[in-house]
C-alpha cells in the first residue's frame, strides 16, 4: 500500500522514526472492497503459542495450547496467566505470537 492510501499519511511523512499507518481513507477501502467474513471451523482449532525475546529476534518457546482456551464461533478466548504457568514461566518480558490454525 502507498502512504498517500492512509488517513494519516501526512503524520507519517513528517515523523522521523517508527510511525504506523492507522486507517485506510474511505477511497481505498471502496476499491479494496474489503469483507468481514467470520470463519468458523468444524472441530477444536489448533492453537499455537510462541515466546520471543521482546525485540522479536529469538524464539524462546513454542507449545501448543490444549486447555487454556474456549472458543464460541469465531471467537477464541485464551487464559495467558494459565499457559505461562504450564511453561513455568513466572515472570519476565517477551512477545506473544499466536497462531490458530485448523488441520484439514
Amino acid at each position: 500500500m502507498l502512504i498517500s492510501d492512509y488517513s494519516n499519511s501526512e503524520e507519517i511523512l513528517a515523523t522521523t522514526g517508527q510511525s504506523r499507518a492507522l486507517v485506510w481513507k474511505s477511497e481505498t477501502v471502496d476499491f479494496l472492497k474489503l469483507e468481514n467474513v467470520a470463519i468458523v471451523p468444524d472441530g477444536t482449532p489448533v492453537v499455537e503459542f510462541h515466546l520471543y525475546t521482546p525485540n522479536g529476534d529469538k524464539l524462546l518457546t513454542s507449545s501448543v495450547i490444549t486447555d487454556n482456551f474456549r472458543y464460541k464461533q469465531d471467537e477464541i478466548y485464551i487464559d495467558y496467566a494459565a499457559e505461562l504457568v504450564r511453561l513455568n514461566i513466572e515472570r519476565g518480558f517477551f512477545r506473544s505470537v499466536v497462531n490458530i490454525q485448523r488441520i484439514i
